[in-house]
């Protein structure tokens, strides 16, 4: 977001894309379905999706702007997982409770990032579409950048 700078925001987005992208992986989320149906002591993904909100949208921790990117990265993740055409109905169905009960939390709450998350949960409840759900960027791959000196 800052052209050729380093941009630190970017890095969390980065860092809690990847952390999210694992927890809310389509096939991940069957198998917690699936194991949460065969033994329902055991945590499903509607609980995972929870525990994951908790710690985000709806943490006591302070507001600011690195919580807000994390707080974007889980509504994106939610969001793709809701509009997924190969994740199964009960997966998806899970991932769009969760954006629907966030929506009624959201709107409570004062700030424009609130209104903003509240407009764009809202929009996408009513046209659940993949092509509406905004892109984050990737980590870009390979090392760091920087020599690889050998010590020996």
């Amino acid at each position: 977001h800052t052209g050729l700078t380093f941009d630190p925001l970017g890095a969390v987005q980065a860092s809690a894309n990847i952390t999210a992208g694992l927890l809310l992986d389509p096939e991940r989320g069957e198998r917690l379905v699936q194991q949460h149906a065969a033994d329902p002591s055991v945590d499903g993904l509607e609980t995972l999706i929870g525990h994951l909100l908790a710690a985000t949208w709806n943490s006591t921790a302070p507001d600011g702007v690195v919580r807000q990117v994390v707080n974007e990265v889980i509504l994106v993740r939610l969001m793709a997982l809701a509009a997924n055409t190969s994740a199964s109905a009960a997966v998806r169905a899970a991932a769009f409770g969760a954006l629907s009960k966030l929506e009624g939390e959201v709107r409570q709450r004062r700030g424009t990032s609130y209104l903003f998350a509240a407009a764009r949960i809202k929009r996408f409840l009513e046209h659940p579409a993949m092509e509406d759900v905004p892109s984050i960027p990737e980590p870009p791959p390979g090392q760091p950048i920087g020599e690889i000196l050998d010590w020996n």
